[in-house]
């Protein structure tokens, strides 16, 4: 499989890990350069993938028991909530598998997605919005999943299906960047 095939087939199959924890509602043809958001954020920096995301300043970071799962900050509601979690290119199907199996998810549809380049000019990602039963709950969620390091980062964020914050959830992404 050509390289680039190889690269979407894996990004298509990653869009779901990022939506259940970690998504994010930038919108197809959203300026990711786009003006510093008037939000208050929080930090997270991972030095081992280089990056450094905001979550909001009112949420709590909790642990991060989802497997694959190495962040989760969520509000006092649980939801919306964020997660980011790191999976291996070459064991995707059984890593996303198991994340099914832990959130106990069904009734996955992918409602938009987008491969797009990050702010930094160079990172290609993909932008998904998905939808999907959880026991308890509809879900919608907004992620973006990028490669860093040999792996594959997801950073989403989840809610109920109808009350996404579009403008809220856009300005959380747009704190990512990378470091060097």
């Amino acid at each position: 499989m050509h390289k680039s095939a190889l690269f979407r087939f894996l990004i298509t199959v990653m869009f779901v890990v990022t939506s259940l924890s970690v998504g994010c509602a930038l919108r197809p043809g959203t300026d990711v350069g786009a003006a510093k958001p008037a939000y208050s954020f929080d930090n997270y920096t991972n030095s081992d993938f280089g990056f450094t995301v905001g979550y909001p300043k009112s949420w709590a970071v909790t642990a991060a028991t989802a497997p694959y799962n190495i962040f989760r900050a969520e509000s006092k509601q649980k939801l919306p909530s964020m997660s980011i979690s790191v999976l291996d290119s070459d064991k995707v199907k059984e890593q996303v598998q198991e994340i099914y199996d832990y959130y106990k998810l069904t009734n996955i549809q992918t409602i938009e997605q987008k491969e797009y380049v990050l702010a930094d000019g160079q990172t290609k990602a993909l932008y998904t919005i998905t939808r999907m039963t959880h026991p308890q709950v509809q879900l919608i969620s907004y992620s973006i999943i990028f490669p860093r390091n040999g792996k594959l980062i997801t950073v989403g964020i989840s809610t109920m299906l109808g009350v996404e914050d579009t403008a809220y959830f856009n300005s959380i992404f747009q704190t990512l960047t990378f470091n060097k």
